[in-house]
């Protein structure tokens, strides 16, 4: 009963995304029974042609986006302005990963791959990716990538987070919101996001890591594109 209503606590913030986000990864699948519209699987997009969810996505992100565009939309080495589905699945199959394909929601999952694998290797990040999601639009465009990666040691975890926010900070100097600073101090409590998060008049930047089991620290960071861009 505590655990749910600290949940429902959380969702009810403007951190709530991040949330969600996790609950969509197979690490964070134990959160949907306790997100409201999500006990019986993701309510967007459901049984939606791949045309209409494009737009259901766009109306989504459009509600939170800022002011100035974001030009370079590269993150792990994928380029949102410029990969196909077809780009990325060459890369698959050239690092012959195991993939789960949704073909519904035309998204990929790739789980426990060696960090080497990626196509640009961020500092800090070692050992196995605990998962991948590339979503991609109804023409193919992929349109958000999605790191989820869990530690079993919070300084580990504290240690990736605090250079990541380095490098974001560095890289676009004004985030629309951050919370926190991931010291290991931050990362024992349970159910404590720390965040920051970038909001552009065509895409969405935002990194969060949390404790949500005992001794499991997860780690999410994404770029989210409009499928349609001005």
């Amino acid at each position: 009963m505590l655990k749910k209503a600290v949940l429902s606590i959380l969702f009810l913030s403007v951190l709530a995304t991040a949330l969600i986000g996790f609950a969509h990864t197979k690490s964070g699948s134990f959160l949907k029974p306790y997100i409201p519209g999500m006990s019986g699987g993701c309510p967007i997009g459901a049984d939606l042609p791949l045309s209409e969810l494009d737009k259901v996505r766009d109306s989504l992100l459009k509600n939170i986006l800022g002011k100035e565009p974001l030009s370079d939309m590269s993150f792990l080495g994928f380029d949102l302005l410029k990969d196909k589905k077809a780009d990325v699945l060459e890369w698959i199959k050239s690092k012959n990963l195991t993939h789960i394909e949704d073909l519904k929601k035309n998204q990929i999952h790739i789980r426990s791959f060696d960090a080497t694998a990626l196509k640009q290797k961020p500092d800090h990040l070692d050992g196995k990716i605990s998962e991948l999601l590339l979503v991609f639009s109804s023409n193919q465009d992929l349109i958000s990538v999605v790191l989820n990666q869990s530690f079993s040691q919070k300084e580990a975890a504290s240690q990736y987070f605090q250079n990541r926010k380095k490098a974001l900070l560095l890289q676009y100097p004004t985030p629309f919101f951050q919370k926190g600073d991931g010291s290991v101090a931050e990362l024992s409590a349970l159910y404590v996001n720390q965040s920051i998060e970038y909001r552009f008049s065509n895409a969405r930047v935002s990194m969060n890591i949390h404790q949500l089991k005992e001794n499991q620290y997860n780690l999410n960071e994404y770029v989210q594109r409009l499928v349609k861009l001005q």
